[in-house]
């Protein structure tokens, strides 16, 4: 009995132990070091838009402003575009960055021109928008929290050679350490020969944010990510593909704007005009740690996917893999990590399929009938795999 009463001081004792050795790591807010970007453009990303298959938006930053023109270029006739710029200061400096939100385009291979004043500072890239023919292929990456150049940049590239042609790369947050600008280099400098070219469908995580996620987002994101403008707030919307829509809840903070994010969220799925629906967020219903649980995504989110019968909940968070859910039930509910940093599967009986210790990366395919997913570990081994039929 006597010992009984002690074990409660001992939790307090244990947890302000771990808060206060782990701190810096979990919520410091650490100084941005000085940087200084190139006068020519640089860290160039697309993102999709509400027409997953149409819709582009471009972004590109650099040191200073300056008289860009984008300019793009398909079957030898070119369109000249103006972008939006916006000038960001942080700890560190200043980043401009810049935006072009191009709508309705059709089905061919386009080449972009990145242009100033100075014709020796041009960037170029090319991509494709790809046909309509009920066939939608997706990769799907978890957390990524590169912390050096030589980070994820092999095992990205891999990807991209085994799956050319994808119609997007789901993000599903922390592709960054934190929201300074040498981070955000470092995860670009790892998807550098994929970002020019393939467009991304990103949400936020805990380290896109100031203090690990206590505090606000971290002011390159939107501009670097323009997201199309259908949502409830600038990190909740929906993308919308011929045989699936993708819906980008962001979890973080969720509990202050939990009423009206399940709101939209609701509308969003019973108004999906597709036979799939897929909902993504940075934190998970299920966690795959020991002890973790995110009491808002559990009673407050998971509620309105089990009611409306979402097909996939893709998450990130825990640094490992697992799947909870076998078909044909729904919701399925899949944690994915993309990072070297790994966690233990706390209680692998728990889930349907887990592992740990390695990257993971999934290729989705999404067909009007059936809905196909695999899973690969580092090595791009098959980790794990299975079909979901359309609701009937």
């Amino acid at each position: 009995m006597k010992l009984r009463r002690y074990i409660p001081l001992g939790v307090v004792l244990v947890a302000t132990a771990l808060l206060w050795f782990n701190w810096n790591s979990w919520f410091g807010d650490l100084p941005e070091p000085d940087f200084q970007l190139s006068y020519s453009p640089e860290r160039l990303f697309i993102t999709t838009g509400e027409e997953g298959l149409q819709d582009r938006s471009f972004s590109w930053v650099s040191e200073g402003e300056r008289p860009f023109t984008f300019t793009l270029v398909k079957d030898s006739l070119g369109h000249r575009y103006d972008p939006s710029h916006e000038a960001i200061t942080t700890g560190g400096g200043t980043t401009h960055i810049y935006n072009v939100r191009l709508n309705n385009l059709s089905e061919g291979t386009y080449r972009y021109y990145i242009s100033s004043e100075d014709a020796s500072d041009t960037i170029w890239g090319d991509f494709k928008i790809y046909p309509d023919d009920g066939d939608i292929n997706l990769i799907f990456i978890g957390d990524v929290q590169d912390k050096g150049e030589s980070g994820s940049r092999a095992f990205f590239q891999e990807i991209h050679r085994r799956f050319p042609d994808m119609d997007g790369w789901l993000l599903v947050g922390d592709m960054i350490e934190r929201p300074h600008n040498q981070w955000w280099d470092f995860f670009y400098h790892s998807m550098d020969g994929i970002a020019p070219s393939t467009a991304f469908i990103p949400t936020p995580g805990n380290h896109e944010y100031e203090l690990g996620g206590l505090g606000s987002l971290g002011k390159r994101f939107v501009s670097t990510f323009p997201m199309p403008l259908n949502g409830n707030k600038s990190t909740n919307y929906f993308v919308d593909y011929p045989t699936v829509r993708i819906i980008a809840l962001e979890t973080n903070n969720l509990l202050w704007n939990l009423s009206e994010s399940r709101k939209w969220l609701e509308q969003s799925i019973e108004e999906n005009p597709t036979p799939f629906v897929i909902v993504m967020g940075h934190h998970g219903v299920f966690s795959v740690r020991k002890w973790r649980i995110n009491p808002v995504m559990r009673y407050g989110i998971k509620p309105v996917l089990e009611e409306h019968q979402v097909d996939l909940m893709l998450q990130g968070h825990d640094h490992a893999y697992s799947r909870d859910g076998t078909p044909p039930d729904r919701p399925i509910y899949i944690t994915m990590s993309s990072s070297a940093k790994h966690y233990p599967v706390g209680n692998p009986s728990n889930h349907t399929v887990s592992d740990s210790g390695q990257r993971y990366y999934s290729h989705i395919r999404i067909t009007h009938d059936t809905l196909y997913f695999n899973t690969y570990r580092e090595d791009h081994s098959l980790l794990d795999s299975f079909e979901l039929p359309r609701k009937t």
